[in-house]
Parts: structure tokens; C-alpha cells; sequence
């Protein structure tokens, strides 16, 4: 079986004698003491290593700062006082202490005070822990999977969630990268931050510099105004690039230049501008083909496949096609109308037969008038063509019961 880990506690004090006797004594007692002999010293301490307690001589210059930093930060290391008889504790039990003690220091009671200390830190680590995977469960509910390679690229998105780094999302059409990209947000430390998607494919060319990088008044005719890009209006989140493929020469160095230099220049500006955004680009297209074909900038194709995740689509897949037909039917909160009610669940099968690149799409029925409804009833029913069998299939589901039979 194995032992849990020493409770890590950092010592710190100008007091060499004060220094000896609290490590030594707490030693004994089967805690991890580490010794610093200053302010800066125990800053270092705790920006390198993770301590469950830190024991602070109130009698150290800036020891008060030192505790209300610990607490500011909501870092999960707590402080415990170690005062005079005659000196006041207040200030530092306001800045955020746990406890304090009298030096000398009594061996019982400084064992309950670190071990109660120790246990608050064990809690709030617990409770650290449960916020993000309850964050990431919540990221990735719209990615419905079972498949192995989908459940492998989610893996690696959880551990480039909290880099800073680019990241490249590749794969066809509608195979989901836009959710791909919002996961990543929602899970990432700038899940409080705005998330901006941007379909190059469907700006213009040339209007796509000005869309993301905004420009200053006086730009060009007609720029009476000086209007913010969207890579402005994502400050501080994270920027989905869809079809980064077909940004212009000069448009990929201006990304290059936010990604590497953290900065962005307008158009019409001299001077650039601050740029704090995470950029998450996405393609259909092999971009290190691009490269060789002289179509896109090798410094940046580089830049954004620091972290790459491949789509797989749904075609090579097909195990998820009955979630998927579920998480539809979820959606609707019913059955899709118009379903026949001598259905076969096991019918959704038929959809496996026939290729379909990328993925589906959840059918959002639009209202329709009574006028409407009167007319398609007296209309004669035409026979479906033959290539419709697998959105038929999905229509001649009952109830959800039906449904799992296939799973």
C-alpha cells in the first residue's frame, strides 16, 4: 500500500535559532520542513514547489504581505503565525490566516494547528480539482463519443486547454471542429473570456484584414471611425480562425505577428496595438501542402501546429452514429415529427451503408402555418428516392426505447 506524502510545510523566518527549533521539532513529528531565511527567499519557495502549510514569523518584515499574498492568489497553501507573547495577530488573521502561535512554540499545539491547517489545504485542492473536471465535463458535453481515436484527441485537448499555445483543429467539413474549438475555450483558464469564431471562408478577401485586425479613422474612404476587430473584441479569450487557409499573405503575417509578439497593428495605424488572444485555428486542408505550394507561410503553419488535432470524420466512425441519432432526439426533447409509428429502431442501421462526408447536423424544424399543414395533407405522397433511405431511417424512430435497441 502506498504511504501518502509528508505534509510539506515552508519555515519562514530571519530567526536562524527560531528557524532550527521550528524544523526540527516539526520534523520529528513526521511534517517536511523547508527553511527560508527571508521574504524573497519564501516567495521563490512558493512559486517552486507546492506547500501545504507555510509557518511566518510575524516579526518579519513584510510577513503580513507574504500571508495576504497567499490568500490574494487563492493559492492552496495556508499560513500559520508564529507572534510573540506580547505582539498582536490581528492584522495578519484578517489578511487571511489560519492560526498563530506563541514562541517558543509548544509541540502538541503546533501539531493540531498544522495538522487542522493542512487538511483546510487538502480540501481546497479537492475542491480545486472538482471545479475544472466539472469545467471539462461541461466543455465537452457536445462532443458525443465512443469511438477511440475521438476519445484519444479529447485527451490531448484536455492538456492543451491550459497552455497558452496555438492550436491547429483539422478535418473535413461539419465533422465538428467549431465544437472542438469552444471546448478548448470552455475549458481553458479563459473559459471567463469571450470566444470569437471567424469563417475566413466567408469574408472576403479583401475585407478579411479589416474584420480582424479593425482599422483607424482615416484609413481608407468611408473609415469616419475607428472600429475594433474581432480579434480586439476576443481580448483576453480565444479566437477560432475557420478556414485559416484562405487568409491573404498579409493577413498571415499580421497573425504571426499576435501570435509571437502578443500585439496587432490596425489597419491605417502606425503604432500596434496590445493583443492578448489565444488563437485556435481550423482547416480541411493539409497545410504543410500549402506550404510546398507556396500558398501559406511556413513560420506560421509551424506557429499553429504546435498542438494538432485530427478529426476523424463520421464515415470512418460509425459506432457514433446511434449516440449521435440520440443526442438529436434528446435535443428535440420528442420524437422527430412525422414519425412512423411502425418504426424499427434497428432501421438507423441503414445509414452505415452510405459514405457521408463529415458529420451530421441536428435538424431544427421551422413553424409552420395551418394553411400549410391543410395543404401537405391533401397533396398525394410521392414514394422517397432511393439515396433519402437513411434520413427515413432516422424518422421512423418511435421513442427513445425503440432507439436503444441498437445500441
Amino acid at each position: 500500500m502506498r504511504r501518502p506524502s509528508p505534509i510539506r510545510v515552508l519555515v519562514v523566518t530571519e530567526d536562524r535559532d527560531l528557524s532550527d527549533v521550528l524544523c526540527d521539532g516539526i520534523a520529528v513529528r513526521g511534517y517536511s520542513p523547508v527553511p527560508a531565511g527571508s521574504l524573497d527567499e519564501g516567495l521563490e519557495q512558493i512559486e517552486e514547489a507546492d506547500y501545504e502549510v507555510a509557518l511566518v514569523d510575524l516579526a518579519l518584515p513584510g510577513g503580513v504581505d507574504l500571508i495576504r499574498r497567499l490568500a490574494d492568489e487563492d493559492l492552496s497553501t495556508e499560513s500559520v503565525v508564529v507572534r510573540e507573547p506580547d505582539a498582536c495577530p490581528l492584522e495578519a488573521m484578517r489578511m487571511g490566516a489560519y492560526g498563530c502561535v506563541t514562541r517558543p512554540p509548544r509541540a502538541e499545539e503546533l501539531d493540531v494547528l498544522l495538522a487542522r491547517a493542512a487538511e483546510k489545504s487538502h480540501l481546497r485542492r479537492e475542491n480545486l480539482s472538482l471545479q475544472m473536471r466539472l469545467r471539462w465535463q461541461e466543455a465537452v458535453e457536445p462532443l458525443v463519443t465512443r469511438d477511440p481515436s475521438m476519445r484519444e484527441l479529447l485527451s490531448t485537448l484536455e492538456r492543451a486547454a491550459s497552455a497558452e499555445s496555438p492550436v491547429l483543429v483539422r478535418g473535413e467539413m461539419g465533422t465538428g471542429r467549431r465544437l472542438v474549438a469552444r471546448a478548448l475555450h470552455r475549458s481553458s483558464p479563459r473559459a471567463s473570456a469571450p470566444f470569437v469564431p471567424v469563417n475566413c471562408r466567408l469574408v472576403p478577401t479583401d475585407q478579411l484584414e479589416d474584420e480582424l485586425f479593425g482599422h483607424e479613422k482615416g484609413a481608407f474612404a468611408g473609415a469616419h471611425a475607428r472600429k475594433p476587430g474581432l480579434l480586439e473584441l476576443a481580448e483576453s479569450g480565444v479566437a477560432f480562425l475557420q478556414e485559416v487557409e484562405r487568409a491573404s499573405p498579409r493577413v498571415q503575417a499580421k497573425l504571426l505577428r499576435v501570435i509571437e509578439a502578443r500585439e496587432m497593428l490596425r489597419v491605417g495605424a502606425i503604432r500596434p496595438a496590445p493583443c492578448d488572444v489565444r488563437i485556435v485555428a481550423g482547416t480541411s486542408e493539409d497545410l504543410r501542402a500549402q506550404v510546398r505550394e507556396g500558398g501559406f507561410r511556413e513560420d506560421l503553419c509551424y506557429r499553429l501546429s504546435t498542438v494538432t488535432l485530427e478529426l476523424p470524420p463520421l464515415r470512418e466512425r460509425k459506432g457514433d452514429i446511434p449516440l449521435l441519432v440520440l443526442a438529436f432526439l434528446e435535443r428535440l426533447g420528442r420524437p422527430p415529427a412525422g414519425a412512423h409509428p411502425g418504426g424499427d429502431g434497428a432501421r438507423v442501421h441503414r445509414g452505415h451503408a452510405t459514405p457521408q462526408r463529415g458529420a451530421p447536423r441536428p435538424h431544427r424544424p421551422r413553424p409552420r402555418h395551418r394553411s400549410q399543414d391543410a395543404l401537405q395533407q391533401a397533396r398525394p405522397r410521392a414514394a422517397p428516392p432511393a439515396q433519402e433511405h437513411s434520413r427515413l431511417a432516422l424518422l421512423e424512430i418511435r421513442t427513445r426505447e425503440d432507439f436503444v435497441t441498437v445500441l
